[in-house]
């Protein structure tokens, strides 16, 4: 859409998304034992975002959409996978908002797949900066559905109702009834994780991927 703005022919764009590798999945020990390393349980409903610690990527809004689903889902703990600049601001935010006990920092990992094996949803609450999200792909691929702000490229990496759900970007309450919507609908939930890896499969695998270089390649 950007290319069209600025005056680029129709004929001449293609577009091919962001292709990842699919991740290991995790033993049901392994999982066990990372679990056991954050103070875990199976039992436990884990939200989860992947995203570098920076106000564009919204983690503010998930803290406040999840300090409304506290007294809905007792056992619902966040995972904030990744380092950067707003750490202590969004320690300080869940002190305020009396979940730092549910929220664990993770810190930067090149291994993010040993945390997203444990996710029961993916969250992306991006606000200022999301192209094709590699997170999303990843959980994909995994079966994790993905519940993220209609911003951005998220509008086409998440298919509403069929891979995850969309949510009002900024929007803490409209993030909190997707996540209240998926959890307390176990048939909504295994329709989406099945859509998930469906979709990971039919646009954002890494051999997706390259056959769409090689068909690029092939038209020059």
């Amino acid at each position: 859409e950007e290319l069209l703005r600025e005056g680029v022919p129709k004929e001449r764009i293609r577009l091919i998304y962001n292709g990842t590798k699919e991740p290991p999945r995790l033993s049901a020990s392994e999982k066990k034992q990372v679990l056991s390393s954050l103070g875990l349980t199976e039992e436990n409903i884990i939200l989860g975002c992947v995203a570098r610690l920076e106000k564009v990527k919204g983690q503010d809004v998930l803290l406040k959409a999840a300090a409304q689903l506290t007294n809905v889902f007792p056992t619902m703990h966040l995972l904030l996978v990744g380092e950067g600049g707003e750490k202590e601001r969004l320690r300080a935010l869940c002190a305020k908002l009396k979940i730092s006990d549910r929220v664990h920092f993770t810190g930067y990992t090149d291994t993010p797949y040993v945390y997203q094996n444990l996710f029961t949803l993916n969250i992306n609450p991006s606000r200022g900066t999301e192209t094709s999200c590699l997170a999303t792909s990843e959980c994909a691929a995994l079966g994790i559905p993905t519940i993220a702000s209609d911003f951005g490229g998220n509008r086409e990496c998440v298919a509403h109702e069929v891979s995850g759900l969309l949510f009002k970007s900024e929007d803490a309450k409209s993030l909190a009834l997707a996540v209240e919507k998926v959890l307390l609908d176990e048939r909504l939930l295994k329709l989406l994780r099945k859509g998930a890896r469906k979709r990971y499969e039919a646009m954002f695998s890494l051999p997706h991927m390259l056959e769409g270089y090689r068909k690029l390649y092939g038209e020059n």
